[in-house]
This record gives C-alpha cells, sequence and structure tokens, in this order.
C-alpha cells in the first residue's frame, strides 16, 4: 500500500512538472543565398519564472541554448554540415567552451566582463523591443571561431510589415559592432510592435563579402 501511494505521489509530481512547463513552437523559413531555403523550428520552453531554454532545428545546426534573466548561461551546438560540435557554459565573467572539431578537442577560456551574452538574440531581445530603450549592447560569440563579438542593436523606427498575407506592425531594428567594424557589417532586423517577437532577419550569413540570409516568420 505505501508503495502505491508512493509512485502515485512520483507520478502526480511529475505529472505537475511538466505541466508549468510553458512550450512554444514557432517556425521561420532560412534562405541563404539564391539557392537554399529550410524550413527552421524552434521550441521554446519556459522552465521557471526565470529560466528558458530555447532549441532549433534550423539550416546549418542543431542547438540548444539556456537562459537565466533573459541571458544566455549555456549553448550546445551540433554543426550539421561539419564535424563540430561544442558547448560553451558561462561562469560569473568567463566563458568556457568544450567539444570537438574534426575530432580534435576543443577547450577555450574568454573574459567576457559582465556584458549580457545573447546568443540567440532574435529571442532574447524580446524585453528591449517592448521597453523604452532605444539602444542596447550584447555580446555574441562567433560560430565558426568561438570567439566574442560585441554588438548594438538600435530602433531605427515603424514599418508595416505583410508576411503570410497578414499585416504585422512592426519596429524596425539595426544590428552592429559599436566600432568601425560597423562600416563593413550590418543587419536589419523587424519586431512585432505588440508582442515583441522577432519576425524577419536580413543580413549576411557571416562577414563581409558572405552570402546574403534572411529569416522570415512562417507560424
Amino acid at each position: 500500500m505505501k508503495r502505491r501511494l508512493f509512485i502515485f505521489f512520483t507520478l502526480l509530481l511529475l505529472t505537475t512538472t511538466v505541466s508549468n512547463l510553458e512550450a512554444k513552437n514557432v517556425q521561420y523559413l532560412e534562405i541563404l543565398g539564391k539557392e537554399k531555403e529550410f524550413l527552421s523550428r524552434w521550441q521554446i520552453t519556459q522552465v521557471n519564472k526565470n529560466e528558458q531554454i530555447i532549441s532549433g532545428n534550423t539550416l546549418l545546426d542543431n542547438l540548444e541554448v539556456r537562459t537565466i534573466d533573459g541571458s544566455t548561461v549555456e549553448w550546445i551546438n551540433n554543426r550539421k554540415h561539419e564535424n563540430k560540435q561544442f558547448k560553451a557554459i558561462r561562469s560569473n565573467e568567463k566563458i568556457i567552451i568544450t567539444g570537438t572539431e574534426n575530432d580534435e578537442p576543443i577547450e577555450k577560456s574568454i573574459n567576457v566582463s559582465t556584458i549580457p551574452w545573447f546568443q540567440t538574440p532574435g529571442f532574447l531581445l524580446k524585453p528591449f523591443i517592448l521597453s523604452d530603450k532605444e539602444s542596447i549592447q550584447f555580446l555574441f560569440l562567433r560560430i565558426k571561431s568561438l570567439t566574442p563579438i560585441l554588438l548594438e542593436v538600435k530602433k531605427t523606427g515603424e514599418e508595416t510589415l505583410t508576411l503570410n498575407n497578414i499585416e504585422h506592425k512592426a519596429i524596425k531594428t539595426e544590428l552592429y559592432p559599436p566600432n568601425f567594424l560597423k562600416y563593413f557589417w550590418k543587419a536589419s532586423m523587424w519586431f512585432d510592435k505588440e508582442t515583441g517577437n522577432v519576425l524577419k532577419y536580413d543580413g549576411l550569413v557571416s562577414g563581409p563579402g558572405s552570402d546574403t540570409f534572411q529569416i522570415i516568420y512562417s507560424n
């Protein structure tokens, strides 16, 4: 009898825990260059008030990002077309990266001060979009070199964006490094004015000279 009660309460606890997780599924059309298209699938899970897990199946990667208070604390990534897998974990003012590339070990430790880390900025910029702030700076890790770059995003105005025959009141932003590099690399992002959700990205897939890359909200 005691064992049955134990199993019952265990199942009840697990059911309650699972039901408290709020998961949202979204899809985005990715367009790389003029030929490659892929419908990426994302799941955003609210673990608790402060913690969120963002997992994605994209054109180039399978990834999972964990955030605390809106800033990235862990990033797990498997490149689809390269022999490269790694995990990056923030520990105070350092990001520690371990993994393998072409069967060779990856071991890096990067000093990053207290700057917030947004590895999936499209999702993590939502509080900024809904705020009165005009610009914000954050850290982003380049996926090829696994080195940090400081980026700034600035609101530039409002537009009406039509996606899938639906009109969205959108806030347009510009994304760029806050130094001389902004003259060589810049991207545009649009966010829904009411929800703060990312609607579109238009820029380059990597640095200057790389293929154009668009991400467009599908559903």
